[in-house]
């Protein structure tokens, strides 16, 4: 079975994302070794920089393609229509998509010399520079004798979430529309603290610490729900974001206070108005 290290990584493109996804797989520290393609000079030349002993950056996409075991795909539209199709992936292991604006099945018309069951859709967010957070992925392979399982490659950067059908990742893509209003809370919640007397760095290291605390015991509690087979459905049932709130809310509590006060008003319901909003965007429903 192929192993998933000790690879060479190719990069089509290697813009935010795919500089984040490249970093990730240099410190995972499992004997990657990483090429980029030279169009995004900045990105490259950076990464270059950062991790010259593991970087190769190459102006050559046919010899980047020779190369490497699998290529991960981050241009734009107009240039993938381009050059993807003029590009031999025959023997290429496996093939990453990570253009947000490209549908699978278009992908897969973009590379005719590559067999479609090497092909993945995914969706990486910029921490996956930190090896965390989730990877959308489409389709689901099977496992194949020999060929690169692209679960198990991504899973070494971050979450990864299969999508059985690729609808499902546009509402997905949503909640990363709430990324800026996530760090917006958190400045609002520093300055909050800040203005009541709390020194700056005080309140930068608790507000960190708290949104990181509660987020970790979530992702823990519903990785155990997926993952342990011997958790009894009622169980599994009570595992929710729902029960998480409610839970905290003790009654009489600040828990309660706040949540009572913020579910009567309109706090809640902007919230699903602004992922309504963008889901019409990205479907074309503006």
């Amino acid at each position: 079975m192929a192993t998933e290290k000790n690879l060479t990584l190719g990069f089509l493109g290697c813009g935010k994302i795919g500089n984040a996804v490249a970093t990730g797989f240099i410190t995972a520290n499992l004997g990657h070794k990483i090429i980029v393609s030279s169009r995004s000079v900045a990105k490259s030349t950076e990464l270059k920089k950062q991790f010259p002993d593991v970087v190769t950056v190459m102006d050559n996409n046919a010899e980047i393609v020779r190369l490497a075991d699998v290529i991960f795909l981050g241009l734009l539209p107009e240039v993938a229509r381009d050059i993807l199709p003029k590009l031999d992936f025959s023997n290429t292991k496996a093939i990453i998509s990570m253009m947000a604006a490209i549908n699978f099945a278009d992908t897969c018309a973009l590379l005719p010399s590559c067999d479609s069951s090497k092909i993945v859709r995914t969706v990486p967010l910029p921490s996956a520079a930190r090896r965390s957070g989730p990877i959308l992925l489409h389709p689901v392979h099977t496992p194949v004798e020999n060929n690169i399982n692209s679960t198990v490659l991504l899973s070494q950067v971050g979450t990864v979430v299969p999508c059985k059908a690729e609808a499902e990742m546009t509402p997905l893509i949503c909640v990363t529309g709430h990324i800026s209003s996530f760090f917006e809370l958190m400045n609002c919640d520093q300055k909050f603290v800040v203005a009541n007397g709390v020194e700056p760095k005080a309140a930068e290291l608790f507000v960190s610490s708290f949104y990181n605390s509660l987020s970790n015991y979530a992702a823990t509690a519903m990785v155990e729900k997926h993952s342990n087979a011997e958790l009894s459905s009622d169980k599994k049932a009570s595992i929710n974001f729902e029960e998480f709130a409610d839970e905290a809310a003790t009654p009489g509590g600040l828990n309660a206070q706040s949540l009572d006060y913020l579910r009567s008003s309109t706090h809640y319901s902007c919230q699903t108005d602004s992922l309504t909003a963008i889901h019409n965007r990205l479907t074309g429903k503006k």
